[in-house]
């Protein structure tokens, strides 16, 4: 309405187009800078129009004349609105990207239609979602140039962590992070076991997270080291695994001998054996698990999950009967998974019965069924 007040033009222009979305119209502008806006219908016909301006020298805008009524009617006959820009997107989703940082372009596009009457498509809606990160999150490239920054505080505020950023030239290339206090307590509350493992980034420029996580005396996950690294290659696996080590035992009060659990990835399975020839490393049994479904397709969803309560029986085995008993009986249900069991994997990695890495006494949890035990 005529007398109107908003903080600036882009407030102004904001209005605008929710108003358009709304009301299902659309506008062009006849002006357009810093002092003053107007705009009128997008049908050259219609008389509708609004022109603001700024409030004097102050940097509010205030409108000076309007006609309200679209004397074309109205209206744009199509789902698509043209005014739904992706910074209009942005400001519809950000405050439920700040709630659920999940939330995916799916998403948007099905509550934009729901609460604007929208069709958004897919790419409208992901480059909304990325300014709307933008906002919350600032800059991804940003975010990279402050890791050195944060390394040196890291460094500062506690002392005796390890905190390494790798560059190739001026371009991050990758990082490890190991507080001294999760240091500090895995030397003195943990068993000498870790588990290592990666997951991808989801970030703009993707990547891999590994991490290196232990259990704590209450069977509780406790946190060691992670990095950030382009891929899961040998070479990226074997400068953490390297770089771990000298974390825990550079200052030579650390003896313990270190039991590693992880998946079968190649890279880690040559770095482990690389940098630490002497640790035992077990494989992880829900891992194994995803690995026997992926491969056994053809047996049928009955026998594969007969066959695999055997494959648990031959892993929990502490026995030589015990172990021999689960055996024959995998034999006799599947010799497909029998042979899968035996070709495809080395046992003496996750079968109780065949592994000699240290036992640290762990129960049987909830928990520690989705890990490989150790007594």
């Amino acid at each position: 309405m005529i007398g109107h007040r908003f903080e600036n033009a882009k407030d102004f222009k904001d209005a605008l187009c929710d108003l358009a979305v709304k009301r299902n119209f659309n506008f062009r502008f006849i002006k357009n800078d810093k002092d003053r806006v107007t705009v009128t219908c997008a049908d050259e016909d219609c008389q509708w129009h609004v022109h603001a301006s700024r409030d004097g020298n102050l940097p509010t805008f205030r409108i000076k004349t309007s006609q309200h009524e679209h004397t074309c009617g109205g209206g744009i006959n199509t789902p698509f609105h043209p005014r739904a820009s992706k910074k209009w997107v942005s400001r519809k989703v950000v405050m439920k990207l700040r709630d659920r940082p999940l939330y995916r372009a799916v998403d948007i596009q099905r509550d934009i239609l729901r609460d604007h009457g929208v069709r958004l498509p897919y790419k409208q809606a992901w480059m909304g979602k990325g300014l709307a990160k933008g906002i919350l999150h600032g800059s991804d490239i940003a975010s990279y140039d402050l890791l050195v920054w944060y390394a040196a505080k890291v460094s500062k505020t506690n002392p005796g962590s390890v905190v390494i950023i790798d560059t190739d030239g001026e371009r991050f290339k990758r990082g490890f992070f190991c507080f001294h206090a999760s240091l500090d307590g895995f030397k003195r509350g943990c068993r000498p076991m870790l588990f290592l493992d990666g997951t991808h980034l989801l970030g703009k420029y993707g990547g891999i997270l590994l991490g290196a996580t232990a259990k704590d005396g209450n069977e509780g996950f406790f946190y060691l080291a992670f990095a950030i690294v382009d891929n899961e290659t040998d070479d990226n696996w074997t400068w953490f695994t390297s770089t771990l080590g000298d974390a825990i035992y550079g200052d030579d009060d650390y003896t313990n001998i270190i039991t590693f659990i992880s998946d079968r990835s190649k890279g880690l399975v040559n770095a482990i054996a690389k940098v630490f020839p002497l640790s035992p490393h077990a494989y992880c049994l829900r891992h194994l698990h995803a690995n026997f479904l992926k491969s056994n397709g053809q047996l049928g969803k009955s026998l594969k999950d007969e066959c695999w309560s055997l494959i648990m029986k031959i892993a929990y085995a502490c026995t030589s009967f015990e172990y021999d008993e689960a055996v024959r009986s995998l034999l006799a249900t599947s010799g497909q998974a029998h042979h899968w069991m035996f070709q495809k994997s080395d046992m003496s990695h996750w079968c109780n019965y065949l592994f000699r890495g240290q036992r640290w006494g762990v129960k049987c949890t909830p928990m520690s069924r989705n890990l490989l035990m150790h007594g």
